[in-house]
């Protein structure tokens, strides 16, 4: 005979069990609520997969609402599906971008097919989308002193652009550096390298090198700063991390910066795992 502990346990799944097949037959947005409140923290998705799923799902679960009149998870057809991706096609969406929404989706639907929410993923079948193939923009030599030359007479702008000219490092990643995550040597112009710890796509953590430029930039940014674990690398005037620098960087490089900070883009070292 179950113990008292083990009613209320059972008591408590089966009410969790109702309530999900209650927000099944009340409709598609409560169940992306509880789809981001439980199952991307089940999966420990990182940050940015969080963000660019939930903002998917919503244009997803928008379209079928206001476009199709479907509202409920049992209504989802694979018809509908087909629908959406036509649309965002006509939309001149890049497949890149598409095949992005159809993980979207097929991490949701494969969420509501084992909570029992859904007899089957209406998603199966579906092909991912093809992506486009560009040729990367290779920087010359003039590229590389142009870009140098924008911001000389700004050190901490400087750091930045020979930290991407010299690893190819992802803004994202390089935005997110805390000054613990540098290794420099005490002086760089003797021809020493030093080595960046860097937190990439799904958490992954990679060394970089750095080599002789870099460090001399960073050096001379940092210098007189303090040390610690917490800090940002790159702050604004204010001494707080912004993320508006860059923006601002990019106009005043006239275009090439963006290039520099592309991991597809043929930049010595590549930087990639």
């Amino acid at each position: 005979m179950p113990s008292a502990s083990e009613a209320r346990d059972t008591s408590a799944a089966q009410a969790s069990s109702s309530q999900l097949a209650a927000e099944a037959a009340n409709g598609l947005w409560a169940c992306l609520s509880d789809y981001e409140c439980t199952y991307m923290a089940l999966r420990n998705f990182a940050e940015a997969t969080r963000r660019g799923y939930g903002s998917d799902l919503r244009l997803f679960i928008g379209y079928l609402d206001e476009v199709v009149g479907i509202e409920t998870v049992k209504a989802v057809e694979r018809t509908g599906l087909r629908a959406y991706f036509a649309e965002l096609d006509r939309r001149g969406l890049a497949g890149a971008t598409r095949a992005r929404k159809l993980a979207a989706i097929r991490s949701f639907f494969s969420y509501l097919e084992s909570a029992g929410l859904a007899p089957a993923s209406p998603v199966a079948g579906i092909p991912r989308p093809k992506q486009e193939v560009r040729q990367p923009r290779v920087l010359t030599e003039l590229d590389y002193a142009s870009l140098r030359a924008a911001c000389q007479n700004h050190r901490r702008d400087r750091a930045i652009i020979e930290l991407f000219l010299q690893t190819g490092l992802r803004l994202s990643e390089v935005a997110a550096l805390r000054l613990c995550d540098l290794e420099l040597p005490m002086n760089p112009e003797d021809g020493r390298i030093g080595a960046v710890r860097v937190t990439g796509k799904g958490r992954k953590q990679r060394t970089v090198t750095l080599n002789w430029k870099a460090c001399q930039a960073l050096g001379t940014y940092l210098d007189g700063r303090c040390t610690g674990e917490g800090p940002p690398v790159f702050l604004a005037r204010a001494g707080r991390p912004s993320t508006r620098c860059y923006r601002r960087l990019a106009g005043r490089t006239g275009g090439l910066w963006p290039a520099a900070s592309s991991p597809s883009r043929a930049l010595p070292p590549r930087a990639r795992p």
